[in-house]
């Protein structure tokens, strides 16, 4: 909890947010969050799902 609240702290007061997360962590759920998607970038190794495409900026990154 003490996480997500620093984390939404530092959204708050951030320009830009890149939220770097690897393909396992989507389609997961999780008792706390930091931030809305809206706006924000998604860096990760693989994206199924494009309804987060509607909502934030997805770019995958391959080895």
């Amino acid at each position: 909890m003490d996480e997500a609240l620093i984390k939404e702290e530092i959204v708050n007061h951030s320009n830009d947010v890149y939220i770097l997360a690897d393909s396992s962590k989507f389609e997961q759920v999780f008792a706390v969050t930091f931030t809305k998607l809206k706006g924000k970038c998604i860096i990760t190794d693989r994206f199924d799902n494009d309804l987060y495409r509607k909502h934030a900026i997805v770019k995958e990154v391959n080895k």
